[in-house]
């Protein structure tokens, strides 16, 4: 088995226990092995497409992937059997795991849980010390940078915008979900042509990089922001550093951990308004999938349906409140999540229909928009802006690496 390294030790060790623990039990030969271990010096897609070739593949793996692209790359197997089975126990999946997850009709992952991903976090603190309420102040993204420099103060290594765009999975998001926000879309509602070549993606750009470049809002940058990678944020949030950011709910849940103090100084925010005049709202999710030419796909369906028991649910929704949410309607009412004023707040995000999820939105999810997302395509469109290419230019440059990505892919792309 392959295990996803979550910002969230508590987390991790939890279902590490629970792989070895039922393992033991069953009397089975465990070999479980972080990702990252396992993928090291290539990308995941790559090593196990190796591995499959090779007939020495893992047998499953929980995480949050979009399972066009590895069926498109034939990394996976249908489990509709199990996944209806759960689904009939439990009622049914919260709309953006089954964006990405059934296909044409078929399972192909097994939902585990919601996460909370398009969340934003304040520290409540520096907004009440700054005379200000924080969600009000940060209702509108054409507000945001006038509100985050009235929060900092470098003096007291008190930065307000803790938000990279360096290529990293935190950076990519919060560039798509910006860009989606000005009303820019990366393909029309067919999922067959790229349309990211627009007006609204050179004004989403321009909006973004004159954040990072224009010496006006240079108080609010956490020195090095544009050099963090995907646990950038988390460190500066959990050393007080920064008063607001963009983040999956490992952070809250990591904050509860470190103690009560700072988990009363969070404050969950909903997605600003963006230009469009719209709130975005969804949520993605975890599952588990099993690989093509598994040797042990009986076992690993026992292992979904171990973790999917009741018992194992609430345990995954206390090891990290605010972040692992239900991933079926059952749970949105359990007394567990109704315990956790962040669980509930989330609800109507993780709800909503049609989800918002980026980069695909608001096509359908295909295959080559997760390539796009996988390649960075809007990081690297960022990053040469901030190395001096035109917005409009680089905007064009984007495009049409995503219309070679499509075409890969089996799309139209123009």
């Amino acid at each position: 088995m392959l295990q996803n390294q979550d910002f969230n030790p508590e987390f991790n060790a939890y279902v590490r226990k629970g792989i070895t623990d039922f393992a033991k039990f069953q009397g089975w030969k465990l070999d479980v092995s972080y990702v990252a271990g396992f993928a090291a010096g290539g990308q995941l897609e790559q090593k196990l497409a190796a591995a499959i070739n090779a007939g020495t593949p893992p047998d499953m793996m929980g995480n949050n992937e979009n399972g066009y692209q590895w069926k498109f790359l034939d990394l996976i197997q249908p489990v509709d059997d199990v996944a209806k089975e759960m689904i009939a126990k439990y009622g049914a999946p919260t709309p953006g795991i089954q964006y990405t997850t059934q296909i044409d009709g078929v399972w192909y992952g097994v939902p585990w849980f919601t996460r909370v991903g398009t969340a934003y976090f304040a520290r409540k603190s520096w907004f009440s010390d700054a005379g200000l309420d924080p969600v009000k102040s940060t209702d509108t993204l054409q507000g945001l940078p006038d509100t985050l420099m009235k929060i900092s103060d470098p003096s007291k290594q008190r930065y307000g915008w803790g938000i990279t765009i360096n290529t990293s999975g935190d950076g990519e998001h919060f560039v798509q979900v910006t860009c989606a926000m000005y009303g820019s879309t990366l393909a029309d509602k067919t999922g067959q042509i790229v349309t990211l070549d627009s007006p609204e993606t050179v004004n989403a750009v321009t909006w973004i990089t004159d954040i990072y470049t224009n010496p006006k809002w240079k108080n609010m940058l956490p020195p090095g922001v544009n050099g963090w990678t995907d646990t950038g944020n988390n460190e500066a949030w959990l050393a007080s550093k920064i008063g607001y950011t963009q983040n999956g709910g490992t952070l809250y849940a990591q904050s509860v951990q470190e103690g009560k103090t700072l988990q009363d100084d969070t404050d969950f925010l909903p997605q600003p308004v963006g230009p469009t005049g719209l709130r975005l709202m969804g949520q993605d999710g975890n599952e588990f999938w099993i690989f093509k030419g598994a040797k042990n796909v009986d076992a690993s369906k026992d292992f979904i349906r171990y973790m999917l028991d009741p018992v194992a649910q609430k345990a995954t929704w206390k090891y990290t409140p605010g972040y692992c949410t239900p991933a079926y309607q059952s749970g949105w009412s359990d007394p567990v999540i109704q315990a956790i004023p962040i669980d509930k707040q989330v609800q109507p995000s993780a709800l909503a229909t049609p989800p918002f999820l980026v980069p695909e939105y608001p096509g359908p999810a295909t295959a080559a928009a997760a390539a796009v997302n996988s390649q960075n395509v809007y990081t690297k469109m960022t990053a040469r802006v901030l190395q001096g290419m035109k917005p409009a230019d680089s905007v064009k440059q984007a495009a049409q690496e995503a219309v070679q990505i499509y075409q890969q892919y089996g799309a139209k792309g123009k």
